[in-house]
């Protein structure tokens, strides 16, 4: 563990202080609201807000025991600890933990469901956000390949082109030649004789 007071102890005395000072703040409230009671009788009612008050630190006191063993909090907190100092892994061991530290004393909505979605989408938006972060970094360094594939499928496009149209050209000049190929075929031998002198 990282130091000598186990993860129960410390949820233990932080959930304490906070329902003391809860008590406190519900018999400051009471006793300013509740004035006409206070003056009938003011040693019952301080005995009656006092027992309200120990009743809710006893019983949100055995709440938390029976929540902490419930779901063995110093066993997943030892394994978080030993995986943090020991095992080589990737940052998400990082963030879960440190979603862990900063969500431990977070009031529950009551459905389970609920709860469970909430604590793995902030997991989730600090992943994403380390995946766009990566995305970005081969952005930039495939950028310049990009463009450099993209000027040479330029090049090639031009080419095929320029290859086209001379294709094209010839295809024009052998239809001519035909054409008059053609037409010399009819001239007989003496013909082609006669035309040469």
């Amino acid at each position: 563990m990282s130091s000598s007071r186990s993860f129960e102890t410390k949820i233990t005395d932080a959930i304490s202080k906070i329902n003391k000072g809860l008590g406190a703040y519900f018999g400051k409230t009471v006793g300013a609201t509740c004035v006409k009671i206070k003056q009938v009788d003011e040693s019952w009612f301080v005995a009656a807000v006092e027992e309200v008050t120990q009743e809710f630190l006893s019983k949100s006191d055995e709440g938390l025991q029976t929540l902490l063993k419930q779901y063995s909090v110093n066993q997943k907190g030892a394994q978080l600890d030993y995986a943090n100092r020991h095992l080589k892994t990737f940052k998400a061991w990082y963030y879960v933990v440190r979603f862990i530290q900063n969500q431990c004393f977070r009031q529950p909505s009551g459905d389970p469901n609920k709860d469970i979605r909430a604590h793995l989408l902030a997991v989730d938006r600090e992943h994403v956000d380390v995946l766009a972060k990566r995305v970005l970094d081969l952005n930039r360094e495939l950028r310049p390949r990009v463009n450099e594939v993209s000027k040479q499928e330029r090049l090639l496009r031009d080419e095929f082109t320029e290859l086209r149209l001379m294709l094209k050209q010839v295809d024009d000049l052998l239809a001519l030649v035909r054409e008059v190929d053609k037409s010399c075929s009819f001239l007989r031998p003496t013909d082609i004789e006669i035309i040469s002198r």
